[in-house]
């Protein structure tokens, strides 16, 4: 085995294991590489213990750390395989890209809220006021079907969240 490969299976550091070198841990060096047998090295560990600090249980135990984390690093993969496949599928979205959508629709929203009085102010004037307040809600329901509308699959759970704090209910957009 490779020197990063028993660095790895002992769980200790490339320098620990260049000191150990200078110590005269067993390994045989192949052109510019070297190369050593675990069953070796583990005998040279606990033959030189005081010489390392670390006790043999520790390298015994590395053996089973390797396999748990082989186990955590497999599992850990099948998640990022999950994940991107819920990506694929529009189930997951961007961080950065719902807010930028969700800036340009509050800019887009704004506008037309601030709009709002000048476009109906005239056909409203000497109303009652049970008439004025249907139109400005009819507005603002038809402001919200903008949201709605809007091409970005994450809208559907803005908008759900943006009914609810208006009190009104929301239906769920087809795919």
């Amino acid at each position: 085995m490779t020197l990063a490969e028993l660095a790895r299976e002992l769980e200790i550091g490339h320098a620990t294991l260049y000191e150990w070198q200078q110590r005269g841990l067993p390994g045989r060096k192949r052109g510019a590489r070297w190369f050593f047998d675990l069953e070796k090295v583990r005998a040279w560990v606990e033959k030189n213990r005081p010489l390392h600090g670390r006790p043999p249980a520790a390298i015994a135990e590395a053996a089973g750390n390797r396999a748990d984390a082989d186990t955590r690093k497999a599992v850990a993969l099948a998640e990022l395989r999950e994940l991107e496949l819920a990506k694929r599928r529009g189930e997951v979205y961007d961080r950065a890209e719902i807010a930028s959508a969700c800036s340009a629709m509050t800019h887009t929203l704004a506008a037309r809220l601030l709009e709002l009085p000048a476009a109906v102010a005239q056909g409203l004037e000497g109303k009652p006021a049970e008439e004025i307040e249907r139109v400005l809600a009819g507005e603002v329901r038809a402001l919200m079907a903008v949201v709605r509308a809007a091409p970005f699959a994450a809208w559907p759970i803005l908008c759900e969240a943006c009914a609810a704090a208006a009190g009104e209910p929301h239906a769920p957009r087809a795919a």
